[in-house]
């Protein structure tokens, strides 16, 4: 599973909430609809944490495809045509925030770190 930083603001995960939320409803897949309502309880965890407690997210490699999925298809909600210049803003912080979690290495990088032995 890939942990997902603390560098996250409050106001990244309130944004990420709201998108899983609304995509919540759309989603007619049940193993997917699992996945994403899990998800929004751990993010509604780390939202309702005390300030300086330990707070991580862990996503499995199928939840990050599942995140990707659902908050691109929100962000193309955000910016259909005529959608307003705040819209725009918070899919593009959203896409931004969603690279960030599920970031894969490098497959160069693994090659070298496995040739070096670290």
């Amino acid at each position: 599973m890939a942990r997902v930083d603390d560098s996250f603001t409050r106001a990244d995960l309130e944004l990420l909430h709201v998108a899983l939320s609304y995509m919540r409803k759309r989603i007619f897949d049940q193993g997917e609809s699992v996945r994403v309502t899990g998800m929004i309880e751990r993010i509604e965890d780390l939202l309702l944490a005390p300030p300086g407690e330990a707070q991580n997210l862990r996503l499995s490699p199928p939840e990050q495809g599942v995140l990707r999925r659902q908050v691109f298809a929100y962000c193309d909600e955000l910016t259909h045509r005529g959608a307003a210049a705040e819209g725009r803003e918070q899919a593009a912080r959203l896409r931004e925030i969603v690279e960030r979690m599920t970031k894969r290495p490098s497959p160069v990088r693994s090659w070298i770190r496995r040739l070096w032995g670290g």
